[in-house]
């Protein structure tokens, strides 16, 4: 197993599978931080 930070989270890395793995409660780390908090701001489209 390999360890890899991803933001707010550990994530853990099989190499030969390439699965991951996630402890209690970094699932949800995450999709917060999908969801908007903590995300970089969206670009708007240019308008003319």
């Amino acid at each position: 197993m390999q360890s890899l930070h991803f933001k707010c989270v550990e994530l853990d890395l099989c190499p030969h599978c390439r699965g991951v793995w996630l402890d209690h409660g970094e699932l949800e780390k995450l999709m917060t931080y999908a969801a908007g908090e903590g995300a970089p701001p969206r670009r708007r489209p240019a308008h003319d």
